[in-house]
Parts: structure tokens; sequence; C-alpha cells
């Protein structure tokens, strides 16, 4: 643990710091930083092509079943779409893409959202759409976040 006085390490159970001898509480104990390495453009588009042909053959499995037609359907892709994304983001912060890619969704502290940002994540994906995909393509920015990471305060990093 460091100091937060000086900021040098003191084994665990200190009362004072070996180097300036401050009096160590426990609430005044520094926490290492996290290190969070956002994931690059390529991984991201990468899980995305895999999560969407798998919901292109969801929605033609389901379709099928409904219908009896093997057919795809823009309304039930859709649906299917914001499900898959919002269930998968908030259960564990990877779809099967992700996972494939070891990349996750996460909040800017590195916790998983839970199922509101998940699910106006899900939803804000199609903003993306709509601006001629350039939403997605604000992730090739030295920040690379996207548009629906940057409305909903979450990345996707590396695992």
């Amino acid at each position: 643990m460091n100091c937060q006085n000086c900021g040098v390490y003191n084994p665990s159970g200190s009362y004072f710091c070996v180097s300036c001898g401050a009096e160590i509480h426990e609430e005044q104990l520094i926490q290492p930083k996290v290190i969070i390495v956002r994931a690059p453009f390529g991984a991201r588009a990468l899980a995305f092509l895999i999560d969407t042909f798998l919901l292109l053959i969801a929605d033609l499995l389901f379709n099928f079943a409904v219908s009896g037609k093997p057919e795809n359907n823009p309304s039930t892709f859709l649906l299917l779409s914001v499900i898959y994304f919002w269930y998968f983001t908030a259960s564990s912060g990877q779809t099967v893409g992700k996972l494939l890619l070891k990349i996750k969704v996460a909040l800017l502290d590195g916790s998983i959202p839970g199922g509101g940002k998940a699910l106006a994540r899900a939803c804000l994906y199609y903003l993306s759409y709509a601006l001629c995909l350039a939403g997605f393509f604000m992730a090739l920015g030295k920040e690379r976040l996207a548009l629906h990471d940057r409305l909903t305060g979450t990345n996707v990093i590396r695992i």
C-alpha cells in the first residue's frame, strides 16, 4: 500500500510510513490504478461482423419458424440485435464476437455496464448507422470511442 503523504510503498498492516513516518490509516491508503487498454478499431469491427453474421442466421431461423419462409426481416433483425447486444453487454460485457477477440465493453472505471447503460448502448448503435456509419468510425480517433461509447460512458477494452 502506498502512503498518501509521500507515495512510498508500505507493507500491509503498517501503522507508520517507512519513508516519512506519517501515520497511516486504512482510509488514507492509495489503491493502485487500474490500467485500461482500449481495443483497436480492427478488433471491434471484426467482432461486430461476427455478431452481425450470427444475428442474420438467428433472424433467418426465427422467421422460418414463424412464417415457414427462410428470409430475413428488417424488423425482427432490429429487435433481435437490440436484445442480443443488450443482454450480452449487461451480463458479461462481451458478445460472442467480443469473446472470440478477447475484448469487452466496460465503463470508464473498468466495470461491466448495467442493464440501463447496456440497453442505451444497444439502441445507440442505430444512431451510428443512421449517420452513415460515422458513429462507428469515431472509434478510429485517438480515444478509440465510437459515438455510442461517448454517449453512454462506455468503452471497449482488451482483456
